[in-house]
């Protein structure tokens, strides 16, 4: 398979999540999304959010139910929604590997995940899935971080993405458009 020099990059806009996104997050993932397609990245929408939304509830499920092997509770483990029987065990890991599967089709030719980080409702999905990812942290005081996420096997990728990014982001010269606002 070829690879161009940066992998094209899917840039996940969260939707509807529990907890909403800082909006200084957002114009982050805007600025980056301009700054990567200035390069010469190529860079199109994820959109996922049927996915994300199931995959937050799964998490929960098999991470109460893998938790509590060798470790009787009342009533068997415990997530939201109720006790976690192997039944709904299973079919989270069913709708967990119909995703993961969906997803890894969406990135075949090389492409990684960009998106928000500031809650944990950030990560769980890609936790799900078994999905690594690699935090650019803020690129000035105040500013928050982005996360670049892909399937394993794709850490040189992703870290050759994080790495533009933040190169990107902290080039000398106008500062991306954001609004820092004091703690």
């Amino acid at each position: 398979m070829h690879r161009t020099a940066t992998p094209s990059v899917l840039i996940w806009r969260p939707g509807r999540l529990a907890e909403p996104v800082d909006p200084a997050a957002a114009r982050m993932l805007e600025a980056a999304a301009e700054a990567l397609a200035g390069d010469g990245t190529p860079v199109r929408a994820l959109e996922w959010d049927d996915h994300i939304g199931t995959l937050l509830g799964d998490h929960a499920v098999i991470m109460a139910y893998e938790a509590a092997p060798g470790r009787p509770a009342p009533g068997g483990p415990v997530a939201p929604g109720g006790p976690v029987s192997p039944e709904r065990y299973h079919e989270a890991r069913i709708r967990r590997d119909v995703s993961r599967s969906d997803l890894c089709d969406r990135l075949r030719n090389g492409g990684v995940i960009v998106g928000p980080t500031g809650s944990p409702d950030l990560s769980r999905p890609w936790q799900a899935l078994g999905f690594p990812a690699v935090t650019v942290t803020g690129v000035a005081a105040g500013r928050p971080g982005l996360q670049v996420i892909g399937p394993p096997g794709r850490e040189a990728d992703m870290a050759a993405v994080a790495g533009r990014l933040a190169a990107l982001l902290t080039r000398p010269g106008p500062a991306p458009t954001l609004e820092v606002y004091p703690s």
